[in-house]
């Protein structure tokens, strides 16, 4: 897959925008939970929202998991996920 890692937070785990195409192609690239070798999820937003978001978490630990749908159904990632729309 072309991912181009922005966001490292841990060893196994990055922010990353996918499809890596240079901006202004298409699809345009959007900002994915990237779990190292094993799997990619979308988080549903673009670069800029995802800086914005990462500015309000404030280093809460693995915070861009509470954007994908997957995760949305517990009860933490909700409540956090509640905190970043304010």
């Amino acid at each position: 897959r072309h991912v181009r890692p922005v966001d490292a937070f841990t060893p196994e785990a990055c922010a990353a925008l996918y499809p890596a195409n240079p901006p202004g192609t298409d699809p345009p690239p959007t900002m994915h939970y990237h779990y190292c070798g094993e799997g990619l999820w979308p988080m549903h937003v673009g670069f800029a929202e995802y800086v914005a978001l990462l500015l309000k978490s404030r280093g809460f630990w693995y915070w861009q998991k509470s954007l994908n749908f997957a995760t949305l159904a517990q009860p933490e990632a909700q409540a956090h996920g509640a905190k970043l729309s304010d």
